[in-house]
């Protein structure tokens, strides 16, 4: 009634041991390279996002407004109900604000200048802003007017 028990040697278990650890090394790489990608995926969705967002207000702001003013660092709009909404553009933001909250805009900015458009009626400028998206250079163009028919349009025309 002898009987032998079968198992392992040692020899089979430490093969064992070193394919798991190699499977196991292989797959973290994996996950580590996964990882790192979509980071660098989602640090890019946000700049288009944060520009998106930038882009969108500030038209919808020029859109609406009936007055402004413009100087190297600051945009002043102005609304017939006496609102105002400023735009602080700094290096490495742009500040929008107005007489109840602030919104941080994370966008590096390159440079804002104000040219006149019309050369008959200077009331009609245009600001080029140009931002630093994805490692690249956008020229943003947006037009300020004056004219008092359009303002009007504007305001009886378009309302929420």
């Amino acid at each position: 009634m002898n009987k032998e028990l079968k198992g392992f040697t040692i020899l089979e278990t430490l093969i064992s041991l070193i394919l798991m650890g190699i499977i196991i090394g292989l797959i973290y790489s994996l996950f580590t390279l996964i990882n790192g990608q979509m980071y660098l995926f989602t640090k890019e969705n946000n700049e288009i996002l944060e520009y998106n967002l930038f882009n969108s207000t500030l038209k919808r702001d020029i859109e609406q407004s009936v007055s402004y003013d413009f100087n190297s660092e600051t945009l002043r709009l102005g609304y017939y109900n006496q609102d105002t909404i400023r735009y602080h553009f700094k290096s490495k933001h742009i500040i929008r604000e107005n007489r109840i909250k602030k919104d941080t805009f994370k966008i590096d900015l390159i440079s804002s200048v104000v040219k006149n458009i019309d050369l008959i009626n200077s009331e009609n400028q245009n600001i080029e802003i140009k931002l630093r998206v994805l490692k690249s250079t956008i020229s943003a163009n947006y037009i300020l007017s004056r004219s008092i028919s359009e303002t009007i349009n504007n305001t009886e025309f378009n309302e929420d």
